[in-house]
């Protein structure tokens, strides 16, 4: 399906909330028909937002989730009681608003937003969990007036449009913050954080913080179930997404869903169901393991290299098909990753980093990308791909193959393995 032609990429679109609320003001602002929790952050607010949403399905409130971006389907992006919206019903809304979206001039992350709180509020749904684009302040989703902000974690990424220092970031996400609306913080670095604070006292949002309102302790990998166990304030929960900044994520949505008056059994019942695919996603395909993780900025890929030293994949033959924008620290996420192959080598020998192109007029050139990874590994040890297909080939005999570096190429992986 081939939509929003005529509209400008959201990278590309100036700044600002004008065209947005043109859009939806001209159609009497869906998005006041619906409770919303809005979730900014750096990291993990898709995580958040997935295990929010699932506890309060549990509850047994109609939920509806918006977030970004999709792995497979554009359709991914809108969902209610985690089924998608289906695509006759995106097509005609799509088709049904596109004249209006050409002439409030909406970029395309604009208007998918607006078809979003459009089929929110003809879904009727009770609560809406909806995840910011990029930062916060003029991102298309700050139009709404939730019932409680959210911000995960502050890091660089994007810095060209939200700054150079912790400091401009936080204060970019933090304009999710509205006078009066609670918020909750997750594990933020203290001068992000004293900016975040500063901000909701200034429009008097009550505010927990995490380490001092609540916390949440890991308590390892159950490698064989592909579970970890978290405790919540004392309380033992399961939960199917794997790592320490995980158990982080699962403690930022249990103090929302707390907040929102969520029971312990439904938040118990939330946290194990629910699934974000393409963050250390474990798949098995016959003898061969796929470890598939959208992992593209220093934080998030740290954490990818830190679960993967935990992990039985460390020791095994792996082989990392990678891709990265160019508009990332892709010089240090390639370091990372060519230390994570190299400490791997297994008593065969069988190493190698598959570098393949990604389907987006960002991305690293793979001369570029290779040229990075030659620095570190060998040259025997690269490969380099035309496509996900190619790049399986070449992985032939590996017995885990990790694919690592972009949500783009993620996405290709987890096509092509349903195929």
């Amino acid at each position: 399906m081939v939509f929003f032609e005529g509209l400008k990429e959201y990278e590309g679109q100036k700044p600002g909330l004008s065209r947005i609320k043109l859009f939806l003001g001209s159609i009497d602002n869906p998005q006041n028909r619906f409770k919303a929790v809005h979730i900014a952050g750096t990291n993990g607010k898709g995580s958040v937002s997935a295990l929010l949403a699932e506890c309060l399905q549990a509850q047994g409130y109609k939920t509806a989730l918006f977030t970004s971006p999709h792995l497979i389907s554009i359709t991914e992006r809108i969902k209610v009681n985690g089924k998608p919206i289906s695509s006759a019903a995106f097509k005609a809304l799509e088709k049904k608003y596109i004249a209006l979206a050409k002439k409030c001039d909406l970029s395309f992350f604009e208007y998918i937003t607006a078809l979003a709180f459009i089929y929110f509020s003809k879904q009727n749904v009770d609560i809406a969990v909806i995840e910011t684009g990029m930062g916060g302040r003029l991102d298309a989703t700050n139009v709404l007036m939730p019932v409680l902000s959210v911000i995960t974690t502050i890091s660089y990424d994007h810095q060209e449009f939200l700054g150079n220092t912790l400091k401009k970031i936080a204060f970019e996400k933090a304009g999710i913050i509205k006078r009066g609306i609670p918020v909750i913080l997750g594990r933020i670095a203290p001068e992000a954080r004293s900016v975040i604070k500063a901000q909701a006292n200034k429009r008097n949002a009550a505010i927990k913080v995490y380490g001092t309102d609540f916390s949440c302790g890991f308590n390892g990998i159950n490698w064989k179930t592909l579970t970890q166990s978290i405790t919540y304030n004392d309380t033992n929960f399961k939960m199917k997404l794997l790592g320490e900044h995980q158990a982080s994520n699962a403690a930022v949505a249990c103090a929302a869903a707390e907040f929102l008056g969520v029971s312990k059994a439904s938040i118990k019942k939330g946290l194990l169901s629910a699934a974000w695919h393409g963050r250390f996603d474990v798949l098995s395909r016959g003898k061969q393991t796929f470890v598939i993780d959208g992992a593209h900025n220093i934080q998030s890929i740290k954490a990818f290299a830190g679960l993967w030293r935990q992990s039985p994949f460390l020791k095994k033959d792996a082989a990392f098909i990678f891709g990265i924008l160019k508009d990332k620290d892709y010089k240090q996420a390639i370091k990372s990753i060519a230390v994570l192959a190299k400490a791997g080598v297994s008593k065969t020998g069988f190493q190698k980093i598959i570098i393949t192109k990604i389907s987006s007029p960002r991305a690293l050139s793979t001369t570029e990308t290779k040229k990075e990874f030659l620095k570190y590994i060998n040259a025997q040890n690269i490969a380099v791909a035309e496509n996900i297909k190619e790049a399986l080939s070449m992985a032939g005999r590996a017995q885990v193959i990790a694919c690592v570096g972009s949500l783009y190429l993620a996405g290709t992986l987890l096509d092509a393995l349903k195929k």
